[in-house]
């Protein structure tokens, strides 16, 4: 695969850090694989690969993750691959990826996270699948990632939450799980489809965990 990116800085009112972005605006698929052979693009004065800490592919129809990127960026921390035709994402995908902090694969087609999937990617903080077509989650995706504070899982109708596929586990009548989200600390309480504490159990300490649009609150 062969990357063209337009480069920029890019500075939030949510943060003092300036983020030095790769905007990849178009793609050569040279083998089946999303190994990334070449990376085009004109950096901006006094910038190099070096100084790239995020990538960014949006509407380009890669299908494949693209591997190697830190025999490019070796300083990058987050990649979103948005609305590209991704089917799969596996640990193999991820190899490399130890400073990665932020993981966006919004709007894809991936249908199953494997239980090793972020063994290469432990300072992951943030992790969104939203919109995608996943149907199956196992309870120990997300071991190891001590750093992990927000999970978007939203929008995947196929996901069962009422724990049939999780074997691990007695089924409960009733969930409480701590969140932090934007109006505050509130607990998940007793629903149809979430009934299986093991499972829910991974994500009580991260700041936000979003898995559908609505849940019964506890005031």
């Amino acid at each position: 695969m062969e990357l063209f990116c337009e480069y920029y800085n890019y500075s939030s009112a949510l943060s003092d850090e300036i983020s030095y972005i790769c905007r990849v605006t178009a793609f050569n698929r040279i083998a089946s694989t999303g190994r990334v052979m070449s990376i085009q693009g004109t950096h901006l004065e006094g910038r190099s690969n070096i100084d790239v800490n995020t990538l960014i592919v949006v509407d380009q129809k890669i299908e494949n993750f693209p591997r190697h990127l830190y025999n490019y960026y070796p300083n990058l921390k987050s990649i979103s691959v948005i609305s590209c035709g991704l089917k799969t994402l596996s640990k193999v995908d991820l190899t490399g990826c130890k400073r990665i902090e932020k993981l966006m694969l919004n709007g894809n087609l991936i249908t199953s996270i494997d239980s090793d999937v972020f063994e290469h990617a432990q300072n992951l903080e943030t992790i969104s699948f939203f919109k995608n077509r996943i149907s199956f989650v196992p309870d120990n995706a997300f071991d190891g990632l001590k750093k992990l504070k927000n999970v978007n899982l939203e929008v995947n109708s196929g996901i069962d939450w009422s724990c049939r596929e999780i074997k691990r586990g007695s089924f409960l009548d009733e969930v409480k799980t701590n969140l932090k989200e934007n109006f505050g600390e509130r607990k998940i309480v007793k629903d149809d489809r979430i009934k299986c504490m093991d499972f829910f159990r991974a994500f009580q300490y991260l700041d936000n965990f979003r898995a559908f649009y609505s849940v019964v609150i506890e005031d």
